[in-house]
């Protein structure tokens, strides 16, 4: 037993070379060290590829941000220049404001004057047409008289002659004319309707002798001719008289129709009341009425 013990602790047999276990274990590690040595190679060659594409992207990314930074500064000189232009525009649209401000101001003002104006100018056309219809008083309008009618007579003395005869005036009836002529114009023809006569009496009285024995005879007529006797009034006169000419015709139709009060106010006889008018539309609708 105890040289079997000492067998072991003291071998016999010792080498200094290894056995085949550990040379394979070694070559083992050698190879995965090898293999892993490839590995990283081969890792590190790949990082180096991407580190390499990373420079071409980031070169890349430079030159665009190069091209960005360009077109910054550019658009910031194209702002800088609106804003300018924006500035330049407010203070041009804040003068134009102004402007325009002081000329409405100026404007309002001149409406103002001008209304003031008008109405003054109107005041005055109304009095001067007073005045005209007042120089006319003592003028009458005859209307139908044929041309030379009067034949070598002078006028004035043709109607004083003519006129009590028309009228159906008296003996002792009394007027004086002084002066008379036809309306001024071209001598119109044979067919065509004659100019009117105006005559001025010497005395307002006169006139209206003559124009109220007229309208109380109606109905006028020298050789089987109608004539008529108006007062001699102005042209705006007149004018607002016309508007009255469809409502005329037809009051005149039904026997009611009695002539002008000064200036312009329609007379119509309704039974046995006198009804005024100063408005055609008014006319209208009460002759609507009437002739119901």
């Amino acid at each position: 037993m105890s040289e079997i013990k000492e067998s072991r602790d003291f071998p016999l047999f010792t080498s200094s070379r290894p056995s085949r276990a550990a040379k394979k274990k070694q070559a083992e590690a050698e190879e995965a060290s090898s293999d892993q040595s490839d590995a990283m190679l081969t890792e590190i060659c790949s990082l180096g590829a991407s580190l390499g594409n990373i420079d071409g992207r980031l070169s890349a990314i430079d030159s665009r941000l190069d091209n960005i930074s360009t077109s910054v500064v550019a658009i910031q000189e194209s702002l800088s220049n609106l804003t300018g232009r924006v500035a330049s525009n407010e203070s041009r649209l804040t003068e134009a404001e102004a402007r325009i401000s002081a000329a409405e101001d100026g404007m309002l003002t001149q409406e103002r004057r001008i209304t003031s104006r008008d109405k003054e100018l109107s005041l005055l056309r109304a009095k001067i047409d007073d005045l005209e219809n007042r120089g006319r008083w003592k003028n009458l309008r005859i209307v139908g008289l044929p041309e030379k009618a009067e034949g070598s007579d002078p006028i004035v003395q043709y109607l004083t002659r003519m006129l009590p005869k028309w009228l159906d005036l008296t003996p002792e009836t009394r007027f004086e004319i002084e002066r008379a002529h036809r309306s001024l114009g071209p001598v119109p023809g044979a067919n065509h309707v004659p100019r009117s006569v105006l005559v001025r009496f010497l005395r307002y009285v006169d006139k209206e002798l003559i124009l109220q024995a007229a309208q109380k005879k109606r109905y006028i007529s020298h050789e089987g001719i109608q004539l008529r006797f108006f007062q001699d009034v102005s042209a705006e006169v007149l004018k607002k008289r016309r508007e009255f000419d469809e409502v005329r015709k037809k009051l005149s139709a039904c026997d009611m129709f009695r002539g002008f009060a000064y200036p312009a106010k329609l007379r119509c006889l309704h039974g046995t009341q006198m009804h005024f008018f100063f408005l055609s539309s008014r006319s209208h609708g009460v002759f609507e009425n009437i002739g119901r």
